[in-house]
């Protein structure tokens, strides 16, 4: 799985230019292709994507412990939090590479 290129100029994106109008400005703003000005906008499945990517750990928590709290492994509030943290960053280095943008016409 590569960084995407532009649909127009063929032209490779970089990790930053791709991660920026994701996480940074946190309205999945338009990649904007910088030999060729074309706009790419992100693809509805890359954006259930990450929504589900970071619901997950809650939801495998709440899950988890709703059953029998008995049986599931006790883990202090800091290392759930590590944990997450460690999620996150993982996803947020990851989306480059699993993200996909069209061009709007």
């Amino acid at each position: 799985m590569l960084i995407q290129k532009c649909k127009k100029c063929s032209n490779q994106f970089t990790w930053k230019e791709v991660i920026r109008p994701i996480w940074v400005s946190w309205t999945y703003s338009p990649l904007k292709c910088p030999k060729c000005n074309t706009e790419h906008c992100i693809n509805i499945s890359t954006k259930i994507f990450i929504f589900l990517g970071i619901i997950a750990p809650t939801a495998i928590k709440g899950f988890m412990f709703s059953r029998n709290a008995q049986t599931v492994l006790r883990i202090s509030l800091g290392r759930q939090l590590l944990i997450y943290l460690f999620w996150f960053v993982l996803l947020g280095c990851l989306t480059p590479f699993f993200a996909r943008h069209h061009i709007k016409e």
